[in-house]
């Protein structure tokens, strides 16, 4: 019975302060810091639309990876995940050193002859 006691009091109030409360009509773009990781990290990938073949092939590869990976979690209970992180670099055409973030997940043990591993990076 406290419950009703206090709850609905405390739900009010809530309200009226989140109501009373000055709300900004033009928000600034937030200033983005890349001291620690490069600008675009978490951006959405972009594809050569020259490439629709080429681009094709890795989605239906990824499609049918992460089919057989989720039929064997699901009907062979087979659902142990792995994590591999790798960190590394390269130097790109002009010169300039270019860090590497990468991770590799598999999913399963490996056993039955089939190993389903996902890789990506930035």
């Amino acid at each position: 019975m406290e419950y009703f006691r206090f709850v609905p009091p405390t739900i009010i109030a809530s309200l009226v302060v989140v109501n009373a409360m000055p709300s900004p009509q033009n928000t600034p773009e937030p200033a983005t810091n890349s001291r620690f990781l490069p600008p675009g990290l978490f951006s959405v990938p972009q594809t050569n639309p020259n490439q629709g073949l080429q681009n094709t092939g890795a989605g239906l590869g990824l499609g049918a990876i992460a089919g057989i990976a989720g039929t064997n979690c699901l009907f062979g209970g087979n659902c142990d995940l792995s994590f591999r992180p790798s960190i590394g670099g390269a130097l790109d055409a002009n010169g300039q050193f270019v860090p590497q973030l990468g991770v590799t997940t598999q999913v399963g043990d490996g056993n039955g002859g089939i190993g389903t591993t996902f890789t990506g990076g930035v």
